[in-house]
C-alpha cells in the first residue's frame, strides 16, 4: 500500500519556504500598491505568476495526502485559472461564487509554467517521506503558528486579489456610485477619460419597487427621465446618486439610465437600503458596465418607449369635467341639459331656476293692501361644462331642477318641493374591492401599454358576474342598468398604474388600482291612494219629498232663511249706508 504523506508535513514545507513567503509578499504588494503606482501589462501579469506559485502548493498541502491527490490539486488549480481566462461564462460564475473581480484574458495563460516550478520546489520532497516511523511521528505533531499563519495569509491573499481594483470610498446605504474606467491590468490608461451619458428619474415619478426589481426595463419608460447629463469620468473618479429621504423624495427605490458609446445602454436600480457601485471596466478590447458593489443592479436594456395598445380595447377616457362650476348658493336649483358628442365628452348645460314668489293662502289675506313687491333677482347666465368620460345617459335620471352637492367627486340631487329625494347622480373612486358586487373585474394583461406621459397602465375588463337572477343587464360600454330601469351604474375608469409622471398626468397619476364608478338612481313615485267617501246619515233616503222636488199647489213652498217673508219688517238702513 502506498504510504500517505501527512498534511502537517506538507504545510510545514510550505510555511518554512522563503520562496513561498516571497511570492506571497509580491502578490499582496503588487495587488494593492504596484498596480496603482505602475498600471500596465507587467504589474497585471505579475499577480498571475505569484498567485499560481502561492495557490497550488497551499491547496495541495490542505487537501492532498497522496501523490495522486497532489497532482489533482495542481491540475485543478491550473484548469480553473485557464478556464476563467478563456471563457467569460466561467469567469462570471466564479465571480458570483467568490465575489472576485475577474477579467477574461487568454494572454494570462503565460503564467501556467509556474505550476511546474512550484511542483519541483515542494512536491518532489514528498518522495523521501515514506517511512512509517516518519509518518507516525509527523502525524503526532500539531500545527504551529507558522503553518497557521501561512494558511490564513495565503488564503486571504488569493481570495482578495484584485477584488476592488481601485481605492475609492465605498458607497453608503441608499447610495449608488458610477465610476470611470479602471486602468490597471492592461496598458497605461490612467490619463484616459470616458464620456458617459446619464439620465435621472424625474422627481415627480413614483415607482412600484417590486415591479422595478423584477422587470425594470418594462416598469419605466423614456418619458419618465430628465434630460440627459453628459459627464467625463477619469481614473478613480465617480458620481454619486442617492435615494430615499436623503434625496428629498418619497421613493424607496430609484433607477438611472446609463449610456456609453462602447459599453452600450444599461439601467441601474437600487433602493434605500442598498449600497451599490457600477464601473466602466475594460475586458479585453471591450469596455463594459460592471457591478463592483451590489448584486443584480444592472439590466443591459433600454427603457421601453411609449407604445399604444393596438390590438386591445380602447383606453377609457379619464373622467374629468372641463369648465367652471356655477357659484350659486347651496340650495340653488339648476335645470340640466346633457348632449352627447362623438369625442366622448358630454356637453352639460346648467341653467339657474328662479324660485316662485310666495303666494298668499287666501286671495283676501292682503285686505285692501296690495301684496308687497319682492326685489327682482337677476338669474345668472347658463353654465356650460364638458364632462369627458361621462355618458349623457347618466343625466337622464333627472326630469326636474337639481342641486349641486359635490363637484370632486361629482354629486347632483333632485328634490321635490317637500324635500323628498327624487333622483341622484353620485361618482365615487375606489379600488377593485369597491366595485359593486354584481360586477366582476379582470386585468387585461396583454393590453398593458405606456402613454405619452410615461404612465404604464393595465386596463381592467368589468362585466356582469354570473348570477342566478337577472337583476342587471349590460348596456353600452361599461354601463349596467337595473331590471326596473331606475338605477344605472357606469364604470368610467378601470385601470392600474405602475409608474406615473405626475407633472404630465394631472389628476390621474395614481399608483395601484383605480376605479371610477358613477351611480345614477331615480326614486319611483308612489301614487297616492284615493280617499274613500264618508257616509252621512242625512243622505239616507226618506219618504218625505226632497227639496229638489217642486212644491205642489196645495203645499206652498216654505220661505228660505235668506229671503224675508212678507210679515217680517225690513231692516232699518244704517246711517251712511247706501240705498
Amino acid at each position: 500500500m502506498r504510504p500517505r504523506v501527512p498534511t502537517t508535513s506538507s504545510l510545514r514545507r510550505v510555511a518554512t519556504s522563503p520562496a513561498w513567503w516571497l511570492a506571497l509578499t509580491l502578490l499582496v504588494l503588487n495587488d494593492h500598491v504596484l498596480k496603482r503606482a505602475f498600471p500596465g501589462a507587467l504589474t497585471g501579469k505579475l499577480s498571475d505568476f505569484a498567485g499560481l506559485f502561492v495557490a497550488a502548493p497551499l491547496l495541495s498541502a490542505l487537501v492532498a495526502r497522496t501523490r495522486r491527490a497532489r497532482i489533482v490539486a495542481y491540475v485543478a488549480t491550473g484548469a480553473v485559472f485557464a478556464a476563467i481566462n478563456v471563457s467569460p461564462a466561467v469567469a462570471e460564475v466564479v465571480e458570483r461564487l467568490l465575489a472576485w473581480r475577474i477579467w477574461t484574458d487568454p494572454s494570462d495563460l503565460i503564467a501556467l509554467p509556474m505550476l511546474l516550478v512550484a511542483w519541483r520546489r515542494y512536491e518532489s520532497l514528498a518522495k523521501h517521506e515514506t517511512s512509517s516511523a516518519a509518518i507516525e511521528g509527523l502525524r503526532a505533531t500539531r500545527l504551529g503558528w507558522t503553518e497557521r499563519l501561512a494558511v490564513a495569509l495565503g488564503g486571504l491573499a488569493c481570495v482578495a486579489t484584485s477584488r476592488w481594483p481601485v481605492d475609492v470610498p465605498p458607497p453608503w446605504t441608499g447610495e449608488l456610485q458610477i465610476t470611470g474606467l479602471y486602468a490597471e491590468t492592461y496598458e497605461d490608461e490612467s490619463d484616459r477619460r470616458e464620456d458617459v451619458r446619464i439620465r435621472r428619474l424625474l422627481p415627480e415619478v413614483e415607482l412600484d419597487c417590486e415591479a422595478l426589481a423584477t422587470r425594470p426595463e418594462e416598469t419605466v419608460t423614456r418619458r419618465l427621465f430628465a434630460p440627459v447629463e453628459r459627464w467625463s469620468l477619469g481614473h478613480r473618479e465617480l458620481l454619486q446618486f442617492i435615494t430615499g429621504a436623503g434625496a428629498g423624495t418619497s421613493r424607496e427605490c430609484d433607477v438611472i439610465w446609463l449610456e456609453h458609446d462602447e459599453a452600450g445602454v444599461a439601467l441601474v436600480r437600487w433602493s434605500a437600503d442598498v449600497a451599490g457601485r457600477v464601473a466602466l471596466e475594460r475586458n479585453g478590447d471591450a469596455i463594459g458596465w460592471v457591478e463592483e458593489i451590489g448584486s443584480n443592479l444592472i439590466v443591459r436594456r433600454s427603457p421601453r418607449a411609449p407604445i399604444p395598445a393596438r390590438t386591445c380595447e380602447p383606453a377609457p377616457i379619464p373622467p374629468s369635467v372641463d369648465g367652471t362650476w356655477p357659484t350659486g348658493p347651496y340650495d340653488t336649483r339648476y335645470a340640466v341639459q346633457a348632449e352627447a358628442s362623438p369625442d366622448g365628452c358630454t356637453r352639460v348645460t346648467l341653467a339657474e331656476v328662479a324660485d316662485p314668489p310666495p303666494v298668499p293662502a287666501e286671495p283676501g289675506d292682503w285686505g285692501d293692501e296690495l301684496p308687497p313687491e319682492l326685489p327682482e333677482v337677476p338669474l345668472r347666465p347658463s353654465t356650460v361644462l364638458y364632462a369627458c368620460g361621462y355618458p349623457a345617459e347618466l343625466f337622464s335620471v333627472f326630469d326636474g331642477p337639481v342641486r349641486i352637492v359635490g363637484v370632486d367627486p361629482l354629486q347632483l340631487e333632485q328634490l321635490d318641493d317637500d324635500g323628498t329625494l327624487r333622483a341622484s347622480l353620485v361618482v365615487s373612486e375606489t379600488d377593485a374591492s369597491g366595485v359593486p358586487s354584481f360586477l366582476r373585474a379582470t386585468r387585461i394583461e396583454e393590453c398593458e401599454a405606456a402613454n405619452a406621459c410615461g404612465e404604464i397602465a393595465t386596463p381592467w375588463r368589468v362585466e356582469l358576474a354570473p348570477r342566478l337572477d337577472a337583476e342587471w343587464r349590460a348596456e353600452g360600454t361599461g354601463g349596467f342598468v337595473s331590471s326596473d330601469d331606475l338605477s344605472r351604474v357606469q364604470v368610467l375608469l378601470a385601470q392600474s398604474s405602475v409608474a406615473v409622471d405626475r407633472a404630465c398626468v394631472d389628476g390621474v397619476g395614481e399608483l395601484g388600482e383605480r376605479f371610477v364608478v358613477a351611480y345614477a338612481t331615480r326614486v319611483p313615485v308612489v301614487p297616492e291612494e284615493p280617499m274613500e267617501p264618508v257616509e252621512d246619515p242625512s243622505d239616507e233616503p226618506s219618504d218625505e219629498p226632497t227639496s229638489d222636488e217642486p212644491p205642489t199647489e196645495d203645499e206652498p213652498a216654505e220661505p228660505s232663511g235668506d229671503e224675508p217673508s212678507g210679515d217680517d219688517p225690513l231692516p232699518a238702513e244704517e246711517p251712511g249706508g247706501g240705498a
